[in-house]
């Protein structure tokens, strides 16, 4: 996706210190404008909650510098009602979120669930998803899900970096189709790659280390070849490729090094 906004660019003013810039205030605007780019400013920016992208359409949500771009949710009172640090959620086409630090970490040593929710099921009835790509950011200290694609068409994750996370890095779920995640680097998280009821998704150039299972494909419903999933040219530091027996075909591979098939009973 290259996408083209034109209509709003939120500058930032120098931030008054200890502050959270009113990011929320921003991307509603942009969104009521029809679009723009929201550009978060240099610093570690503590959320009172999670960032909501309802209804938007042809919207960049960029950092200045991934570095030092960092975004975290205050410790709530109960951490288990903790919500997605960004949440995507109504409808969405053509939305980019890129040069950023996703930080989930609470102070209490706690975490937040997901760090990038695309709630595709919130949206109307065959109005998926389209054109969601989050590039060029570093994501980490998440109970479940890095970025999490739900009922999305053509959603990419492009050259970010997942460490210290729990279920999966990248998940692709509910519906979601000719997604792809190319260029990214996976460290210390239970699955690389969840595919769950998705379709036509490309796993490409990627990097996956200390992952118990690289790459996880799961259909509950029967799926056909032309379903079928690519991967190709990832390296992975022996991790393994879980495929449901029965319902789902075998991805299409070539030159993946270090995906181990799993086990059989």
């Amino acid at each position: 996706m290259r996408p083209f906004f034109a209509l709003l660019v939120l500058t930032l003013c120098p931030l008054v210190h200890g502050e959270a810039p009113p990011l929320q205030q921003w991307i509603d605007e942009a969104i009521q404008a029809g679009g723009g780019i929201v550009t978060v400013p240099e610093g570690t920016h503590v959320l009172d909650q999670g960032l909501i992208l309802k209804k938007a359409k042809k919207l960049a949500f960029r950092g200045v510098n991934k570095e030092r771009c960092i975004l975290k949710l205050r410790t709530p009172a109960d951490p288990s009602t903790s919500s997605a640090l960004i949440t995507l959620t109504g409808t969405g086409e053509t939305l980019e979120i890129a040069n950023l630090t996703l930080d989930g970490s609470f102070e209490n040593k706690g975490q937040v669930t997901d760090l990038i929710r695309l709630d595709g099921m919130t949206a109307p009835a065959k109005a998926a998803f389209k054109d969601i790509t989050i590039r060029d950011c570093l994501l980490q200290n998440f109970l479940a899900s890095g970025v999490l694609f739900h009922n999305t068409e053509g959603g990419g994750v492009e050259r970010c970096s997942f460490r210290d996370g729990g279920a999966q890095a990248v998940g692709f779920w509910n519906f979601s189709k000719d997604c792809t995640a190319r260029g990214n680097r996976i460290t210390r998280v239970r699955k690389a790659f969840d595919l769950l009821n998705s379709s036509a998704c490309l796993i490409e150039g990627n990097e996956v280390g200390e992952c118990e299972t690289g790459v996880s494909i799961l259909n509950e419903q029967p799926a056909t070849d032309k379903e079928r999933h690519i991967l190709r040219n990832n390296g992975f530091s022996n991790s393994f490729l879980f495929v449901q027996p029965g319902s789902t075909p075998q991805p299409l591979t070539e030159a993946n090094d270090g995906l181990i098939p799993f086990p059989k009973n």
